[in-house]
């Protein structure tokens, strides 16, 4: 779970930046994730970069007298602003990974999730994730549509899953050209999904029900426009299942 209580004053697509607000977001899904299965998510690692107190979160976890493995890693907030929250996210990745695994070659899985939502259905999309890869992920490439379903060429940064030398093979620090960090990444995977060893899935098999808020518009990801979105996506991804939409 990657989570900033308090965005920087500058930072550019911050419009849910009220921290108490954030912080009951990050308590809601925390809760949320600390209550699915045991055999299915054995450990949560939560990673803040703006200095915040994290001590409700280890509280939260005790009362629910969670058996998950809980890590709670404060990162740095020493970047600059004008970057961006997608790079801010990121560089946070980059540093808890490393603090919370070091530098040990695994092939364990991750699922990143941003920190204020809850995807309903993670328990099913870990179930029913293939057995191998490197990187699992929601890729969208639709030729003709352009930007009209929410972001073409574009990868979905809010839940994908990696196994950690995946990660340091396909993401870790390729992330700082100043483009749309969505549409960066996009970039980089389908460039390593041609001749390259690393074992990348481009769309996951279910689609994710997402509950919170869109950051950039404060709007809920349960509203009309958004849960007609995800029927497109739901339907194009059982019928349609070679477009990436």
């Amino acid at each position: 779970m990657t989570a900033t209580v308090t965005p920087a004053q500058r930072m550019p697509g911050a419009g849910r930046a009220d921290p108490c607000l954030r912080l009951k977001d990050y308590l809601d899904a925390f809760d949320f994730y600390v209550g699915l299965s045991d055999q299915l998510v054995e450990r949560i690692i939560l990673l803040e970069n703006s200095d915040a107190d994290l001590s409700v979160f280890r509280w939260l976890a005790k009362a629910r007298r969670s058996k998950k493995r809980i890590q709670l890693l404060s990162t740095s907030s020493t970047y600059s602003a004008e970057k961006g929250k997608g790079y801010g996210e990121f560089l946070m990745l980059d540093r808890g990974l490393e603090a919370a695994i070091g530098n040990r070659t695994q092939r364990a899985i991750f699922w990143k999730v941003t920190g204020r939502l809850k995807v309903l259905n993670l328990e099913e999309m870990i179930a029913r994730a293939p057995r191998d890869y490197d990187i699992y992920c929601d890729l969208r490439q639709v030729p003709l549509i352009g930007e009209v379903l929410g972001g073409n060429r574009w990868m979905d940064l809010r839940v994908f899953s990696f196994s950690a030398s995946g990660y340091d093979t396909c993401i870790r620090g390729k992330y700082d050209s100043g483009f749309v960090l969505e549409k960066e990444l996009f970039q980089v995977l389908t460039r390593r999904m041609h001749g390259h060893p690393c074992k990348i899935i481009p769309r996951f098999n279910v689609q994710p029900e997402v509950v919170g808020y869109y950051a950039l518009t404060n709007t809920s990801y349960q509203s009309l426009a958004y849960r007609m979105k995800g029927w497109v996506h739901h339907f194009s991804r059982a019928v349609l299942p070679q477009f990436w939409l």
